[in-house]
């Protein structure tokens, strides 16, 4: 996993990419758990909907995205 999380970091801080990993790290700790609940969410449309959310934060932490 340590390879994921590192190669991730290189590509998100080419010049410095220890600067990223704990950024990283947080990210992919927050990712199970988002995919978890959606799935214990009977109702379906709030199960998507915190998918999205999911995403949108992750890319946002990352810097892709743009805050709403």
């Amino acid at each position: 996993m340590l390879m994921v999380v590192d190669g991730t970091a290189e590509r998100l801080a080419p010049s410095d990419p220890r600067s990223a990993r704990t950024k990283v790290l947080s990210v992919y700790a927050m990712m199970p758990g988002t995919l978890q609940l959606s799935r214990a969410l009977t109702d379906r449309r709030l199960s998507d909907a915190l998918l999205e959310e999911g995403i949108h934060n992750a890319l946002t932490a990352f810097g892709i995205a743009e805050s709403r």
